[in-house]
């Protein structure tokens, strides 16, 4: 913590990535760990981080086996890391099934995903919006060859 507020954040990391946390929970060290990164990223880029870097930062530097079951998930505030590559795997399957699930089959989905309702219909409707982004921008590639 003395290295965190002194904001020698290299050190940070490097004592949670070198050191075996036994003790659940982690929580606080996961705390630590994303704090310590966001500040430290806000430093290299020089302005305050938006959700969107938080999420890229979440992603590029995922939590240590120091202090983590090695899941990628976080044991506080909102799990945003609920999308496990079993449940994309479940999510995809589904989808190359069905576009368009119904609303009985979205329930079902997130039953056995262990998802929200919300999550699901939103995984689905962004899914599809980022097929159609895909295609749109193959069909200007292919119109840009003739």
């Amino acid at each position: 913590m003395v290295h965190y507020g002194i904001k020698d954040y290299l050190e940070v990391f490097n004592i949670l990535e070198s050191n075996k946390f036994t003790e659940i929970p982690w929580e606080p060290l996961q705390r630590l760990w994303f704090d310590a990164r966001y500040d430290y990223e806000a430093v290299v880029k020089g302005r305050k981080l938006g959700a969107v870097d938080k999420y890229r930062v979440r992603k590029k530097y995922p939590l240590p086996l120091s202090i983590s079951d090695g899941s990628g998930t976080c044991l506080f505030g909102v799990n945003r890391d609920l999308f496990t590559p079993q449940v994309r795997r479940i999510l995809w399957d589904h989808y190359h099934r069905e576009k368009f699930p119904d609303t009985s089959l979205k329930i079902l989905i997130a039953k056995t995903s262990g998802l929200t309702f919300a999550q699901v219909n939103n995984w689905f409707k962004n899914r599809r919006q980022r097929d159609r982004m895909a295609m749109n921008k193959k069909r200007v590639i292919d119109f840009s060859k003739l």
